[in-house]
């Protein structure tokens, strides 16, 4: 909301210019009170999103126009909105959603670990309905994990992915991750679960530490494996310790494990023979029965983007994006159609 309610309209309106879905600002009371319903290969996906406040800024007389879930956004942040939180959630499930996203701006700037009131936004979250919680706006890594849901079913939670696009230098502010989430819509119940997720640590090399002078966003593990074998032409080898370091920094944080298993939801229940828990292993067996006949498998891709719009004359207009790609795949006839999503949040 930095440049007010024109700003946030003419951003909408350039969104949508460019074929842009967008969630979390809105036009109008109407636009607002409309759940934003993706389809993609037969998985309907509903989205939400909300932040904490507007740095200040009062909505005035457009109460609509941002998602904010603290009914004290002028002065502490700190007095969660459930009633809001809530009725959008049942408004999401009343259009038949198979599952509903929803991207939070959250959190307690450059700390690595979830807040208080972050744990306890994103188990109400699930507990009324959400598949997916996504986090952004701490600038820094925060942990990711599976989720067991109320149903039965495996959600995803990400507390923060870090930066993606930044000229920031302190410690973990040049990490993010790209995370990769499968979905899986069982032909049996038409349930959607989460039955496969991973992340590529990522790291942001400001022009002073590459060698050709220029930003570039690194996947770390290849990038290191380039460095030590002397064919990066990007990385010179006095950066190596300061992305081997970022490695390290983001597998504390994110976890060792790039790929996120059952074991990573019921870590108390894992067998001998590293087979998971029993529920989520006879869920993927029983999903994957009905494949050939109604099951879809989608991929949800996502990445946090700050500050990424911005007009001819360099007139940086400064708001928080997320991107999704999200590629469904339906199993009997292998059709893949992507599919970009944009979340605002003034």
């Amino acid at each position: 909301l930095d440049t007010w309610y024109l700003g946030l309209t003419r951003t909408l309106d350039v969104l949508d210019e460019a074929g842009l879905d967008h969630v979390g600002t809105y036009r109008t009371q109407e636009e607002r009170d409309t759940v934003t319903l993706v389809d993609v290969g037969g998985i309907r996906l509903a989205f939400l999103a909300y932040t904490y406040g507007t740095n200040g800024l009062p909505k005035d007389e457009h109460p609509y126009c941002v998602n904010i879930f603290t009914t004290d956004y002028m002065t502490n942040c700190s007095e969660i909105d459930y009633d809001l939180l809530k009725n959008d959630l049942d408004r999401a499930k009343q259009i038949d959603a198979d599952a509903i996203a929803v991207y939070m701006h959250w959190g307690q700037e450059y700390a690595t670990s979830p807040s208080d009131q972050q744990r306890e936004l994103a188990d109400f979250l699930f507990e009324n309905g959400a598949t997916l919680v996504l986090g952004g706006h701490v600038h820094v890594p925060q942990p990711m994990e599976l989720r067991e849901l109320p149903d039965g079913r495996i959600g995803f939670l990400d507390y923060c992915l870090g930066n993606l696009i930044s000229n920031q230098h302190d410690r973990y502010t040049n990490l993010t991750a790209a995370v990769n989430l499968e979905l899986t819509k069982s032909g049996e119940t038409g349930k959607v679960t989460v039955s496969g997720a991973q992340y590529v640590p990522m790291y942001m090399l400001h022009p002073d530490a590459a060698a050709d002078g220029r930003y570039h966003l690194l996947d770390l593990n290849k990038a290191i494996a380039q460095c030590e074998s002397g064919t990066s032409t990007v990385v010179p080898s006095s950066a190596l310790p300061a992305l081997r370091q970022g490695l390290a920094d983001a597998h504390s944080i994110f976890g060792a494990e790039e790929e996120l298993t059952a074991n990573e939801v019921f870590p108390q229940s894992v067998s001998a023979a590293g087979g998971g828990h029993p529920a989520l292993r006879d869920k993927l067996i029983r999903t994957q029965k009905y494949e050939k006949e109604l099951t879809f498998t989608g991929q949800l891709f996502f990445l946090p983007f700050y500050q990424v719009l911005w007009s001819e004359t360099w007139n940086f207009l400064r708001l928080p994006i997320f991107w999704a790609r999200m590629s469904i795949s339906l199993q009997t006839s292998s059709i893949v159609t992507p599919h970009s999503f944009i979340m605002t949040i003034m």
